[in-house]
């Protein structure tokens, strides 16, 4: 009897039914419901190989069909490739090589699913269908008890030109100011799009046209009697709205940069270009010295003295100046320039008196420190950490100031298995309630929510950015309040994502929406009661760690608004 699919088989099922036997892991995996992938995994974990391409091409197991047998299958049964290998415990690409072997074409998958005794149409009585009776080709699959796509299939195969792929074709002479005026009030009365961005595809003729008798498509429109601005599908800026987009943009802390808003309003950059002349002029004409404030890297802004004052201001301001961190975050320009007039970042923090090595995320690559992370990451502290403890290599990494690359490979130098992923990419931490999360901080958090009696939701998606393209994710949702767990702070990957991910929630939400620490919600709660929005809350953990006491102390304002006993678990 076989194993249940949910059960997973002995190394003797293995031994027998794929060692034995010679099947396929996919047959295999077929039979016990589960996919290809499980049943490797498997295998591995009783250590057995697996066959090489070579080995699967070794004669199949039993007798191997004769071409007689092939034929029959799949010529006269109407049998698929896969269907067949299936039959003699093989896989595809085994028949395939049989089929090549033995001279025996292989049918289409049309030709599979048709019935024995069905004639398709000739070429002519397709084009009679098509063009001559002007069928659609849902009528005549419907003549034919087939699909709209089989007989576009049929059309393509004899070279028969589908009607929507037929060009425009006008006479010589056709286009004249009268014509094209005509054509478009005809289009806008039929409500059709007269965009310049559809028409250049999908009326290349017209356009053209257009182009050549009145110089534009804009001055086209305008001709036929409409206003150009009222029939484009993309919005117009007027100077005003632009000035005003770029006040509230700075105004909530958004990096004006030329770099940066492209990524996120590229729309707002051409309206400017096209109003202004510049986004430096747009950003100037609304009040904002863009090169004392926002574009930093231009060369003739930044003096050496210049270049060495900012320095010395962010380091008082404790920001983080590794090359990686400024190079991908907002002070871009100011590294750049730094390189320019000092020949490097390095020196120019030097002569800005601060010394390098300390401030640099490099420092796991000097040999003096892998020295000294050898020799504090012993093999029995790192069996402490990661094997007793179960701290990931990017937790380990942050308690010694270090990437999680050095981590491992000290690992694998103390001979200590690595985790492997149980679930996806990532070895997921199972909380109280069920929630599968990614760390123990996730799982701390989830499992105080659960204690305390209040419905969240994990990974719950932002509202879909028109600017990025993309949606980031919240690690829980409680209402309205979106809780972000900042624990891997000090990895610039990681906090630029972070960046990315509010910006984008303040650029969508808009005027009323909020982001703040959770110690700091006294201080916002009239905005929040005030506006119906959507907030970010921040848990920052101390030192890596989240207790109980401390979630209490960011979110415990939760508590008498959301516990079990309030009915309204949503607003």
């Amino acid at each position: 009897m076989a194993p249940q699919s949910e059960k997973r088989p002995t190394r003797e099922f293995f031994v027998n039914e794929y060692l034995n036997k010679r099947r396929s892991a996919l047959s295999i995996a077929k039979q016990l419901g589960v996919g290809e992938t499980t049943i490797f995994r498997w295998m591995d974990s009783y250590g057995m190989p697996r066959r090489t391409s070579s080995e699967n091409q070794n004669p199949l197991y039993g007798k191997e069909p004769s071409r007689e047998e092939l034929i029959e299958l799949h010529h006269q049964k109407h049998i698929s490739i896969n269907s067949i290998a299936e039959k003699f415990n093989t896989s595809w690409g085994n028949i395939q090589r049989l089929f090549k072997k033995h001279g025996i074409k292989i049918k289409s998958h049309d030709e599979i699913i048709l019935p024995k005794d069905f004639v398709k149409p000739s070429k002519n009585e397709l084009r009679k269908l098509y063009y001559d009776d002007n069928l659609s080709t849902k009528q005549i699959a419907k003549k034919f008890d087939r699909n709209s796509s089989t007989i576009r299939s049929w059309l393509y195969k004899n070279n028969i030109q589908l009607k929507k792929t037929i060009p425009d074709k006008f006479p010589h002479n056709y286009w004249s100011k009268e014509t094209i005026i005509n054509r478009i009030k005809n289009i806008h009365h039929e409500n059709g799009d007269l965009s310049a961005k559809f028409c250049s595809v999908h009326r290349r003729k017209l356009f053209q046209a257009t182009l050549n008798y009145f110089g534009s498509w804009k001055n086209g429109v305008n001709a036929s009697g409409l206003d150009y601005t009222k029939v484009l599908r993309i919005k117009q800026w007027t100077e005003k709205e632009i000035l005003n987009e770029i006040k509230w943009s700075y105004n909530k802390g958004i990096n004006l940069s030329h770099k940066n808003i492209i990524k996120i309003n590229k729309k707002l950059i051409t309206a400017s270009e096209n109003n202004f002349g510049s986004w430096a002029k747009a950003v100037q004409a609304a009040g904002i010295d863009y090169y004392g404030k926002v574009a930093i890297n231009k060369n003739k802004y930044w003096t050496k003295e210049k270049i060495i004052d900012q320095i010395k201001s962010l380091y008082s301001k404790e920001k983080d100046l590794s090359f990686g961190f400024v190079k991908n975050g907002e002070y871009g320009g100011l590294l750049y320039a730094s390189i320019i007039k000092f020949g490097s970042w390095e020196n120019a923090l030097q002569e800005a008196g601060i010394d390098y090595q300390k401030i640099s995320k490099l420092k796991a690559q000097t040999k003096s420190f892998k020295a000294k992370l050898r020799a504090e990451l012993t093999k029995e502290k790192l069996q402490e950490l990661y094997v007793e403890k179960r701290l990931s290599t990017i937790e380990i990494g942050l308690i010694y100031g270090v990437s999680p690359n050095p981590i491992t490979v000290l690992l694998k130098k103390n001979n200590i298995e690595l985790n492997r992923p149980k679930y996806g990419y990532k070895k997921l931490v199972v909380c109280k309630d069920g929630h599968k999360v990614k760390s123990n901080l996730e799982r701390n958090v989830c499992d105080w929510l659960h204690e305390k009696g209040i419905e969240h939701e994990y990974e719950p998606k932002y509202h879909k950015s028109k600017y990025y393209g993309n949606s980031f994710k919240a690690d829980f949702k409680i209402g309205k309040f979106n809780i972000e767990i900042l624990g891997m702070l000090g990895i610039p990957k990681y906090e630029m994502n972070f960046e990315k991910k509010t910006t984008q929630f303040m650029m969508v939400g808009g005027a009323g929406s909020a982001c703040f620490k959770g110690e700091d919600y006294e201080l916002y709660k009239n905005l929040i009661d005030k506006e119906n929005k959507d907030v970010i809350v921040i848990v920052e953990p101390k030192k890596k760690i989240l207790s109980k006491e401390e979630i209490t102390r960011q979110i415990g304002f939760l508590i008498p608004l959301f516990s079990k006993n309030q009915k309204n678990l949503t607003t």
